[in-house]
């Protein structure tokens, strides 16, 4: 197991998360270990040697202080995020590694929406409205028998 990388109020950070978190609590503690280079051998020794090598950049580049520690902040953060872009899909564990480095937590890095499928409007869909509504069949009505002569008889002249 790894050592922690101990502030000194006795908070200590055993991933490069927690390390971001103390860096945000601590800002001004946190500058003077990124310029004694403590953050570049804690991070080349938890195996972070891509991180370390940002943290020496910003440590060397021409900043005020305030912008020094949110660039490493920033830059850890990206770390985090390109590692998790790079690591396979399933994830494996290593017993011989504290949980909270295996597996880093959802809310840790915000992701890219993914593209959904949007419903579009029905095109050519047989909706029935109520005038091409079939017709349903009313009860028949009692109709009285009539004489087939009559009936006649009424067609040609109009009477009873």
């Amino acid at each position: 197991m790894t050592e922690p990388f101990n502030f000194s109020d006795g908070q200590s950070a055993s991933t490069v998360e927690e390390l971001i978190s103390l860096c945000q609590k601590f800002p001004s503690e946190s500058l003077e270990y990124l310029m004694r280079e403590d953050f570049e051998k804690w991070l080349d020794y938890v195996g972070k040697s891509d991180a370390a090598a940002k943290a020496r950049q910003i440590r060397q580049a021409s900043l005020s202080d305030s912008d020094r520690i949110k660039q490493f902040i920033t830059q850890c953060q990206s770390t985090l995020v390109e590692a998790i872009k790079s690591s396979p899909k399933t994830p494996t564990t290593d017993v011989s590694k504290s949980e909270a480095t295996v597996a880093p937590t959802a809310t840790a890095v915000p992701t890219a929406p993914t593209a959904t499928a949007v419903p579009t409007a029905p095109t050519a869909t047989a909706v029935p409205t109520a005038s091409t509504a079939t017709k349903v069949p009313t009860t028949p009505t009692a109709t009285k028998k009539t004489n087939p002569l009559a009936s006649l008889f009424q067609k040609l002249f109009g009477k009873k």
